[in-house]
C-alpha cells in the first residue's frame, strides 16, 4: 500500500481529478445528482469539458474517483494511527473509518453511488483501493492466524466483508442517514468477523 513518488504531469492530474470531483459534490448538495450537468462540473472547477474526458467518461465515473479518494486519505490520515493494531482490529478501523469518511459526502453523493445503477459497484469487473486496501489486512490476519479461511480465498473474504459495508452504507440511505454509521458498521463487522474466529 506503499505510494509511489508521483511525476509533476501525475501530480497535476491528480489535482485536476480532485477538483472536479469537489466541483461535482458541491454542486449535488444543491441539485442533486440527476440534474447535475458535467458542463456546470467543469464551470465550476475552472476546466474545460475536453478536460474532464481526458481523465472520465461521465458522472458516474468521475463519483467512482472517490474510491481513490478514501485510499489515499487513508493512507495520509488514519494508517498511522492503526500500526499497533492486530489485523482484525484493523479491518474494523478501516471500515469505522471508512464508513464515516463516506457519510460525510452526504446522503445525495451515498444514494447516487451506492445504488444498483452504478456498475462500479461490480468488484468482479472494477478493482478499487478499498478492496485492496482490505485485501491485504485480510491476507495478514490469515497468514497470523487470527481467523481461519476454510476452503475460502482472501479475495473471496474481501469482497465479502466490501458487500457487507455496501450494503450497511445502502441501508443507512433508505433510512435517510438517521443513524450513526460508523458505529454500526463498527458494530456489524465485529459481529461478522467472529464467525470467521
Amino acid at each position: 500500500m506503499e505510494n509511489k513518488k508521483l511525476t509533476s504531469r501525475e501530480i497535476q492530474a491528480l489535482n485536476t481529478k480532485k477538483k472536479l470531483f469537489k466541483a461535482a459534490l458541491e454542486l449535488m448538495k444543491n441539485k442533486g445528482y440527476d440534474n447535475l450537468t458535467i458542463r456546470e462540473i467543469c464551470q465550476k472547477a475552472g476546466t474545460s469539458s475536453g478536460n474532464f474526458y481526458n481523465y472520465f467518461n461521465g458522472k458516474e465515473q468521475l463519483l467512482s474517483f472517490y474510491y481513490e479518494m478514501a485510499g489515499d486519505d487513508f493512507d495520509k490520515q488514519v494508517k498511522l494511527q492503526i500500526g499497533i493494531q492486530n489485523p482484525i482490529e484493523r479491518i474494523i478501523s478501516f471500515y469505522t473509518w471508512y464508513a464515516g469518511y463516506t457519510a460525510d459526502f452526504g446522503l445525495d453523493f451515498c444514494g447516487s453511488f451506492f445504488s444498483s445503477k452504478n456498475k462500479t459497484l461490480n468488484t468482479d469487473k472494477i478493482y478499487n483501493r478499498v478492496m485492496e486496501i482490505t485485501l491485504v489486512y485480510v491476507q495478514e490476519a490469515a497468514r497470523d492466524g487470527f481467523f481461519s479461511l476454510n476452503s475460502r480465498t482472501c479475495e473471496e473474504v474481501t469482497k465479502d466483508l466490501c458487500v457487507i459495508v455496501k450494503g450497511a452504507i445502502m441501508d443507512w440511505c433508505v433510512y435517510d442517514g438517521n443513524y450513526d454509521l460508523p458505529r454500526y458498521v463498527n458494530s456489524l463487522l465485529t459481529n461478522c468477523i467472529k464467525g470467521l474466529m
